[in-house]
């Protein structure tokens, strides 16, 4: 990893829309350039809500959250992950 950012600098925690966006200012990047990456549908659509692009790991089959803000990419395993995010 190149960086470790933690909600603590933010004072608040997912899905507050503060946190993703000082993660991407943190890493000198535009929200729409930035993947979260997580096994929490809520995790994801705040992500989304904030501009950024979000990948779904979802591990256990489980259905997302009924929202506008669906995620990029739904895989099954980080393996998928890598392919999926290789393949664009």
């Amino acid at each position: 990893f190149d960086r470790i950012i933690s909600v603590q600098v933010v004072g608040a925690f997912k899905p507050h829309p503060g946190v993703y966006r000082k993660a991407a200012a943190m890493l000198g990047l535009e929200v729409g350039q930035c993947l979260m990456v997580s096994a929490n549908s809520f995790d994801v659509m705040g992500a989304r809500m904030c501009g950024l692009r979000g990948a779904f790991v979802n591990r256990y089959a489980l259905p997302y959250e009924d929202s506008p803000f669906q995620p990029d990419v739904t895989v099954k395993n980080f393996t998928e992950l890598a392919d999926a995010l290789l393949a664009q």
